[in-house]
């Protein structure tokens, strides 16, 4: 089971050819969930370029046949803990990817990105990079 992060959907959205849409489009629906941080994201950027309401309402499309995963207080714990050792390595990542870095393991799932500078520095977080040809 995986969880693809923003960036995986912003990929498969403006490039619907590449290699993460064409691994995306070979997954069964119960492979795949998503968050709420994730919509969060993808709501925001697309007001953030102002685009037409309706080119906005487009954005979600793909994501709306998977479950979304709330930030509870499982997640909230994961988040803290994670938070607390990478601060003590000077490793600090942004506070939405964290929340992705919290969520994925408390759903025991894999993390789907192309952003693996940043989450490397997470322990014991299984990722996956689907940009690459060798998926």
């Amino acid at each position: 089971m995986r969880l693809p992060d923003t960036n995986f959907w912003i990929e498969i959205l403006k490039r619907p050819g590449c290699h993460a849409a064409a691994r995306f489009r070979r997954c069964q629906r119960a492979e795949l969930r998503t968050s709420a941080i994730v919509w969060a994201e993808l709501l925001h950027r697309a007001g953030n370029y102002k685009l037409s309401d309706e080119r906005r309402q487009t954005i979600p499309h793909p994501l709306q046949p998977f479950d979304c995963l709330p930030v509870d207080l499982a997640v909230a714990d994961r988040y803290a803990e994670i938070q607390d050792a990478l601060e003590t390595k000077w490793q600090v990542i942004g506070p939405f990817d964290l929340l992705l870095a919290a969520t994925a393991p408390v759903h025991d799932l894999t993390l789907v990105t192309h952003n693996t500078g940043e989450f490397s520095r997470v322990p014991r977080l299984r990722l996956e990079d689907w940009t690459l040809s060798a998926n």
